[in-house]
């Protein structure tokens, strides 16, 4: 079961799996610089697709009994495994895959 702890570990495998890493400049100081910095821009749309992504696949994901919901929200709104596990919906539910999309929004 693919289980992350917290937002912040869940923020590093998006970031490790979709952050699109991009080649840097070919030395040119200015270049560079604006290279860089549409690096760092790719890198944050790719996160916060591969978050978004896990948000809306959390059925899919809790059929197959994995889960990518971080454990500290789970806790924070009261959600058991086995609740998601057998589908249930929740007040708790969504609110924790709203923050799943807010940490996207502020990625």
């Amino acid at each position: 079961m693919a289980h992350r702890r917290t937002c912040r570990a869940l923020e590093a495998y998006a970031a490790d799996t979709s952050g699109l890493p991009v080649p840097a400049g070919d030395g040119d100081t200015g270049r560079a610089t604006s290279e860089a910095t549409l690096d760092r821009s790719i890198e944050q749309v790719g996160s916060a697709w591969a978050l978004v992504g896990l948000a809306r696949s959390v059925a899919f994901h809790a059929q197959h009994q994995r889960i990518y919901i971080p454990a500290d929200l789970l806790s924070e709104y009261e959600v058991a495994q086995r609740q998601l596990f057998d589908l249930k919906p929740s007040v708790g539910l969504n609110k924790s895959i709203q923050r799943m999309v807010g940490v996207a929004e502020t990625n």
